[in-house]
């Protein structure tokens, strides 16, 4: 006759058995820093703009890894020495950058195994957005953040003015929607001369008009100066909002004109304009 097992034999064996299948029962924790096989996240681009490459378009995609330990990832693109915020934690391993300005662009990405086990040092790549050519005028930077109630600046740029044709004049109207943005109240210089026109003395910034929205410019070489005119890239004029509304606003250059010393109109090759986001 069967005998049912005591409740003391069955811990007995229980216990024996664990005893004899420890070693298959536990196995090596790859994350544990202190084991011999453990190695610190790292993650890789795969795909994207290669290192020191000029880039002819406003937009860059990139692809990484981690590997299956990882859990997560967090991106970045830095302008120039600007360092931008990190990005949400992820799955995703594709990431696209749009409307991006000209010049030095670092993209940077990382992982981590845990809320506390994080790359330390992101991997990077680095490159040049070139997509403008000239002679154009654009807004920089093409996408601004901003917090509700914060002041923040707009710059007009002149892209690849040509030393053949040196530039002697422009106009622009400069558009923006005021339920969202507005000049500062009551600031004394809201709109002042860039570094490409504070390099010559003999250039004036005049403010032709400013309505609800709108801000019309005109800027000229005075008369009996040796200065010729504009060539090269730089800022023409910075405008100083701020914001007053949660939403978005487009910033648009309206009918901008070059003309040389005998005043012929230049042709402008591009026009971009840019987009404000106010943020709560």
């Amino acid at each position: 006759m069967f005998k049912k097992p005591s409740l003391h034999n069955l811990k007995v064996i229980l216990l024996s058995f664990m005893v004899f299948n420890c070693d298959e029962a536990i196995p090596d924790n790859l994350l544990d820093p202190s084991n011999e096989n453990y190695s610190e996240v790292s993650t890789v681009i795969t795909a994207g703009p290669s290192e020191g490459s000029i880039r002819i378009l406003s937009s860059a995609t990139f692809s990484y890894t981690g590997g299956p330990l990882v859990i997560g990832y967090s991106h970045r693109i830095d302008f120039k020495s600007e360092v931008s915020d990190w990005s949400d934690w992820s799955t995703d391993t594709v990431v696209t950058y749009d409307n991006l300005d000209e010049g030095e662009q670092t993209f940077h990405v990382r992982g981590k195994y845990s809320e506390t086990d994080i790359q330390l040092v992101s991997t990077q790549r680095n490159f040049i957005i070139d997509a403008v050519p000239g002679p154009s005028i654009r807004v920089f930077p093409r996408m601004t953040h901003a917090d509700i109630n914060s002041e923040f600046v707009i710059d007009i740029y002149a892209e690849e003015l040509e030393e053949s044709t040196p530039i002697s004049g422009v106009e622009l109207e400069v558009q923006y929607d005021s339920q969202f943005i507005i000049l500062p109240p009551g600031a004394e210089d809201p709109i002042s001369k860039g570094e490409l026109l504070l390099n010559h003395s003999g250039i004036n910034l005049l403010i032709d008009e400013i309505s609800e929205g709108s801000i019309k410019l005109n800027i000229g070489v005075s008369e009996g100066t040796n200065f010729t005119g504009l060539t090269g890239t730089g800022i023409l004029c910075s405008i100083t909002f701020q914001s007053i509304q949660s939403g978005q606003s487009s910033i648009l250059i309206n009918s901008p004109e070059y003309r040389d010393a005998n005043n012929t109109i230049i042709e402008i090759y591009e026009t971009i304009s840019g987009v404000v986001i106010v943020e709560e």
